[in-house]
């Protein structure tokens, strides 16, 4: 009896784990809108002072398995992506982004947010059927202690973040403790903190292997190739040890999804202006 249970229980662990690695996602990055003049040392610490560089502003569609997803979705509130030194008529919208690539808003079931700064989490009124999957650690950090540690308040605006509590008591967000393996098949979520308290990556199962998709965990490439903290986040140290982590969830032979790496869109074949493929 015993030993028809335990061949049961892993016919079905074999068959999930099948269906996992059988789910094969496209993942498609999309530059919404850029700052000019960015200082280079705000991007890699106490890096090339002195120099500026134009800083992309992007977020990610995943499309697979019967589902369509993004991670993070930028901000809706152009007039303070001005303020923070977007050109006027930088920006576009999610609905006008992801028409290039023959879907629309209401057809997304899960975002992931990689963290609740302005640039990556302002957009969640965009798309009206999402779960929307969030740290424990980001959100109530966010929603609590960042009150009392203003000097950590750069980045988070208030509207978002009641936005974010508003869908929670909607039904509508799901808060990840820690990292959170095939959550989807083929989707796994950690948390990849120093950027933020509860900054998270997402992996996801393509053609091309597990890929994971990081964004401000780390904002260039350059960042983790020497190891250079982000010029502006909450705990340096807390981000290179998630630099090691994203290392050993990519593996070998594939790439990640970085926040803001100006070579990024020259990188991965164009499939529309301001669209590459990634997979």
């Amino acid at each position: 009896m015993k030993r028809g249970i335990a061949i049961m229980a892993m016919l079905l662990c074999l068959g999930f784990v099948g269906s996992a690695l059988a789910a094969q996602y496209e993942i498609y990055t999309m530059w919404y809108s850029r700052l000019e003049n960015y200082p280079v040392d705000s991007i890699l610490f106490a890096t090339d002072r002195g120099k500026t560089m134009t800083l992309p502003f992007s977020y990610t569609y995943i499309k697979g398995d019967g589902r369509e997803m993004m991670f993070d979705c930028g901000y809706t509130d152009v007039e303070l992506g001005m303020k923070w030194g977007a050109p006027a008529g930088a920006w576009t919208s999610i609905a006008d982004n992801l028409r290039k690539v023959g879907t629309s808003p209401d057809r997304i079931s899960q975002l992931f947010i990689g963290h609740m700064h302005w640039d990556h989490a302002g957009g969640t009124g965009e798309l009206p059927a999402a779960k929307i999957w969030v740290q424990k650690k980001e959100i109530e950090f966010a929603a609590g202690e960042i009150t009392q540690k203003k000097h950590t308040m750069a980045g988070f605006v208030e509207a978002d973040v009641l936005a974010m509590i508003r869908l929670n008591w909607e039904g509508r967000v799901i808060v990840v403790n820690g990292d959170r393996l095939e959550v989807l098949p083929g989707v796994s979520l950690y948390l990849t903190p120093g950027h933020t308290a509860g900054t998270m990556t997402a992996t996801f199962n393509t053609r091309k292997g597990v890929i994971p998709v990081v964004n401000d965990a780390c904002y260039t490439y350059r960042n983790m190739k020497e190891m250079i903290p982000l010029g502006f986040g909450y705990d340096l140290v807390q981000m290179l040890d998630s630099y090691d982590k994203i290392k050993k969830l990519m593996g070998t032979g594939t790439t990640f999804v970085p926040g803001h790496d100006p070579d990024f869109f020259n990188m991965f074949p164009k499939v529309a202006e301001g669209v590459v493929r990634v997979d």
